[in-house]
């Protein structure tokens, strides 16, 4: 591992660079994209044995706190979608500056609609996109962010443990909520503060609705713990609107432990063996190269 500082936008941010093994011929960098609050802390275990693996196979791969987050700068409060896009721009400038670049995003739960943004954008940065159980539509993702707030005014309700009068402490539902990002309120949720900088962005984002260069690659890893459970609805939808825009997109659907969405860490050695075999079966690298 080599932990280092560097400066982004709006702060300085933690970046922690995991280089590829000696013994193997290195294959070029991947970028990782972080998910969104408490389930960045509930995968940080998972991320760096993927990085172990990915390292294994001859790839390096960068780990970036966003502005806001971990040791970086910055609070929840003062983030915005924007000030990440940039710090993700910035950890692949950082690559580039280090002779290498990279080949592939690799991202987490709403860290792929973070990735298609910024390959939208910057479309010579990456072609290969590794989604892990990848959010597919913001508002959703948003709605069930609001309803961890909804749960915890309710058992405080019904516990008697909010001060303040009955009137005050009715329980916000999900549209009162979304009228206040939307007038400009910052919501506290969690512990996380929640600005509407980064909540409106998301609300209006869906991830087969970005431009993707046609040379894009989409591996999407389903996981389920369940034998039967399949390629989701969500994935099968997404897979067959990319075909429609002549993208190569896969869904893999892997039997596993959910576990960032777990209190207490568990493995996910069936994604990691999945996800690692995907990029050991990538041997014409001269195509992602040239894109």
């Amino acid at each position: 591992m080599q932990p280092f500082f560097f400066n982004s936008t709006a702060g300085q941010l933690f970046g922690n660079y995991f280089p590829a093994t000696d013994d193997c011929e290195a294959k070029g960098d991947i970028l990782f994209f972080p998910p969104f609050a408490e389930e960045l802390n509930r995968s940080r275990h998972m991320i760096s044995r993927q990085a172990r693996a990915f390292n294994r196979l001859g790839y390096g791969v960068l780990l970036v706190d966003l502005f806001g987050t971990g040791d970086s700068a910055g609070s929840y409060a003062e983030s915005s979608w924007e000030i990440w896009i940039q710090d993700m721009k910035t950890a692949c400038d950082w690559l580039v500056n280090q002779k290498s670049r990279p080949i592939a995003f690799w991202a987490l739960r709403s860290g792929a609609l973070l990735a298609a943004d910024l390959v939208q954008r910057y479309p010579q940065l990456a072609c290969h996109l590794l989604l892990w159980a990848p959010v597919s539509q913001g508002k959703a993702f948003i709605a069930q962010f609001l309803r961890i707030k909804i749960a915890a005014d309710l058992a405080e309700t019904t516990t008697g443990t909010k001060d303040g009068d009955e009137t005050e402490n009715a329980p916000l539902g999900t549209r009162d909520m979304l009228a206040l990002l939307h007038q400009g309120h910052t919501l506290e949720i969690a512990g996380y503060h929640l600005p509407p900088a980064l909540a409106l962005p998301l609300l209006e984002m869906s991830l087969t609705s970005f431009a993707l260069p046609p040379e894009t690659r989409i591996d999407w890893f389903d996981v389920s713990p369940s034998h039967t459970a399949g390629i989701s609805p969500a994935a099968r939808r997404a897979i067959e609107g990319w075909h429609k825009q002549g993208l190569d997109a896969t869904a893999h659907s892997v039997k596993d432990v959910q576990f960032w969405a777990l209190q207490e860490p568990e493995w996910a050695k069936n994604l990691i063996e999945e996800t690692s075999k995907v990029m050991m079966e990538m041997t014409d690298l001269s195509e992602v190269a040239s894109c």
